[in-house]
């Protein structure tokens, strides 16, 4: 009788015990179960498609002037789809989440395994501020437009008031956002992969600078406000390089643990066939 981590068996005298017939463990080698299967699957495909259709929204997302409400009310003024990307920003981290989950899972050194599961832990609280920052950046800016725009010229005063109150509870989010998701949650992993066999070298390169950019990023936000070199410079290469590792690891765990070639069946050889004796003459 097999278990899906150890079997057990009854052997003749145990190891320790002078007793005879004691069952003792035997490990053996860890098969994935179908739901290790429907994971990696599921995982893999969420990943992947999490990274890419990140993309587009990561680049069309315009920079907000730093220290300047008029500017950002402007911005989001100008900027049509303003509700609409920040939407789909929040459905993409959900499901680049899911994609997470299955690289820790995929990680099968026993301690690799406990990183990937500590990496996994910062990716969930990464994930909260993520979309928490999505929720204030995007409809917060988008009442205190509204607000702008509707009022009198009088009143557009404590429009602007607004509007800066929400930036700066969207920046200091955000630096959390910058630490946890892009930062911290990319060095973690990037460790995860350099003490396991499951990923490549160059994967583990990627993920480490994508960290430490994401890491530098959030210092830099946090002492000199959200300015065009940290968004340009830090920023947009971190999270570049954090879809592109997310991106690279789905693909790599769908193809060893899900694309699989079904090992064919061999064939039976045919018997041979013993010749007859040829029957008497007389007969």
């Amino acid at each position: 009788m097999t278990h899906d981590a150890a079997s057990i068996e009854k052997t003749p005298g145990g190891p320790t015990s002078g007793r005879p017939d004691q069952a003792h463990t035997v490990a053996t080698e860890r098969r994935p179960s179908i739901t290790d299967r429907r994971l990696f699957k599921m995982g893999s495909i969420a990943g992947i498609w999490g990274a890419l259709a990140a993309f587009p929204f990561v680049v069309t997302h315009p920079h907000l002037p730093p220290g300047s409400a008029v500017g950002v009310l402007e911005t989001v003024r100008d900027f049509g789809p303003w509700l609409f990307l920040h939407m789909g920003l929040m459905f993409v981290l959900i499901v680049i989440l899911l994609g997470l989950a299955a690289i820790s899972r995929s990680i099968e050194e026993e301690k690799a395994s406990s990183w990937a599961t500590c990496a996994f832990y910062v990716a969930i609280v990464g994930t909260v501020f993520g979309i928490l920052g999505q929720g204030v950046d995007g409809l917060g800016f988008e009442v205190a437009k509204d607000i702008w725009t509707s009022a009198d010229t009088a009143d557009q005063g404590t429009a602007v008031l607004v509007a800066g109150g929400v930036a700066g509870v969207a920046t200091g989010i955000f630096i959390l956002v910058l630490f946890f998701y892009f930062g911290l949650t990319s060095i973690m992993y990037g460790l995860t992969f350099a003490m396991s066999k499951e990923y490549p070298a160059w994967l583990t390169a990627m993920t480490l600078l994508g960290g430490a950019l994401g890491m530098s990023a959030a210092l830099a936000t946090y002492y000199d406000d959200f300015s065009d070199p940290v968004y340009y410079g830090m920023f947009i290469p971190s999270a570049v390089l954090f879809l592109l590792w997310v991106l690279a690891a789905s693909i790599l765990m769908y193809r060893k643990h899900v694309w699989v070639a079904k090992p064919k069946a061999a064939k039976k050889k045919a018997e041979p066939v013993e010749p007859k004796e040829p029957a008497p003459a007389g007969a």
